[in-house]
């Protein structure tokens, strides 16, 4: 007997909050993640959006405690920024068999980013102005909504500091701290 593709591929598919979570809940197998096989890549970047993906390797327990199976995952998430943090609009999950060998590879690779980052310095990072106008539009709003500061003083803070959103939260943290922003800045 053979079921049609369009059969098989609706159960496969899950509409809805409850319907996702439901499946992801109830019907997922009991898993384990391979924390050194655990990789997040920034794709996307910039003032209104972020896309990131996160990849890795599980194990995945049968019926039997035995029996496992391992699988390569990947996580895609394109978010926007609100108030101090990120919304998240978009996800898709996709995972699939993960071979001995891709396996290996993978350990190998993240045993190597571990020990890197441990023996790595901090670097430092220059962050140019953007060109385009209605980005720091956008940065001086969310400025605004995080320091609750106003236009110009949000404006002036970025331009100091280059348009470097980090450097002007970190100034920003440092002199509300010492009180010395001054009662007009604030909205």
């Amino acid at each position: 007997m053979r079921i049609p593709p369009q059969e098989r591929n609706g159960k496969r598919v899950h509409y809805g909050k409850e319907a996702v979570v439901k499946f992801l809940a109830e019907e997922f197998p009991e898993t384990n993640h391979l924390m050194e096989t655990i990789n997040a890549d920034v794709i996307h970047h910039s003032p209104q959006m972020l896309s990131f993906t996160i990849t890795g390797l599980y194990e995945e327990s049968r019926s039997s405690k035995s029996f496992k199976v391992t699988r390569l995952f990947s996580r895609n998430f394109t978010a926007v920024y609100q108030g101090a943090g990120i919304v998240i609009i978009s996800e898709q999950l996709s995972f699939s068999n993960a071979n001995p060998d891709r396996r290996g590879r993978m350990v190998a690779n993240g045993s190597k980013r571990s020990a890197a980052a441990l023996s790595s310095q901090p670097s430092v990072s220059t962050v140019s102005a953007p060109v385009d106008e209605t980005a720091q539009n956008a940065m001086v709003q969310r400025f605004m909504v995080d320091s609750g500061m106003n236009a110009h003083y949000s404006r002036e803070c970025l331009v100091v500091h280059n348009w470097n959103y980090e450097e002007a939260g970190k100034k920003f943290t440092i002199l509300k701290a010492e009180g010395k922003i001054p009662p007009d800045a604030y909205c």
